[in-house]
């Protein structure tokens, strides 16, 4: 089963709500369903298999690109 996140229906502010708080934390945004579950959901088949588990070369090569990805929106993120 394909699932997608509806991003308009994602509810986020731009002003700084406290510590920890974030559109993950509130309350109208409970349907992402965040955690574990979800993120197995989306790499079944590329990065885990049933009956054979985590495809660890595909996993650490995800888990550089992602940190690439995380250095380069170091400038998109400066506030």
């Amino acid at each position: 089963m394909e699932r997608s996140i509806d991003m308009g229906r994602i509810v986020d502010s731009l002003m700084y709500e406290g510590p920890d708080r974030s559109f993950v934390t509130n309350e109208k945004n409970a349907w992402l369903d965040p955690g574990h579950r979800f993120l197995a959901q989306k790499c079944q088949g590329s990065l885990w298999k049933r009956d054979h588990g985590w495809q660890m070369k595909k996993v650490a090569a995800y888990l550089r690109r992602l940190k690439v990805f995380k250095l380069l929106q170091f400038a998109n993120t400066h506030i």
